[in-house]
Order: C-alpha cells, then sequence, then structure tokens
C-alpha cells in the first residue's frame, strides 16, 4: 500500500475513485495550502478542476500533475 498526498498550492476540487471497484475515495475542494493524504492500493482515477493548482507525492516523491486545467488522469 502507498500513500499519495495531494497539496493544492491555489484552491481546487478534486475527484478520487478507486478504479478496481469504482468507490469513491473522496470527493471536496481543496483550499490553498491544504494537503490531504490517501492510501493508495491498485489504480486511482483522479479529477481535478485545475491540475495546475496542485501538487502530488506517492510516498513522499513529487510527481507532476499532468494536466493543466479540468480532467481526468489515472495513477497507477
Amino acid at each position: 500500500v502507498q500513500s499519495l498526498t495531494l497539496t493544492a498550492t491555489d484552491s481546487t476540487r478534486i475527484k478520487i475513485v478507486q478504479d478496481s471497484d469504482k468507490t469513491t475515495i473522496y470527493e471536496g475542494a481543496l483550499a490553498r495550502g491544504e494537503s490531504r493524504t490517501f492510501r493508495k492500493a491498485g489504480k486511482l482515477l483522479i479529477t481535478v478542476e485545475k491540475g495546475s493548482n496542485l501538487r502530488m507525492e506517492v510516498n513522499g516523491r513529487s510527481y507532476p500533475i499532468p494536466l493543466e486545467g479540468y480532467g481526468r488522469f489515472a495513477l497507477d
């Protein structure tokens, strides 16, 4: 099991769905400077309102958000 941390550099909304069973792990707003950490077991589908307002870390290592504006991406 890995850890996923999302930090808002400016306010945005996110939705995280576990791909295996389509369970929504989190859906809501992140205020500027707010961080949330989630357990990651398997592939996650992450929908973001504004990708450029988000930073992502998996197990403490920083990864780029693959989109600037609204969209969805998979995190294996």
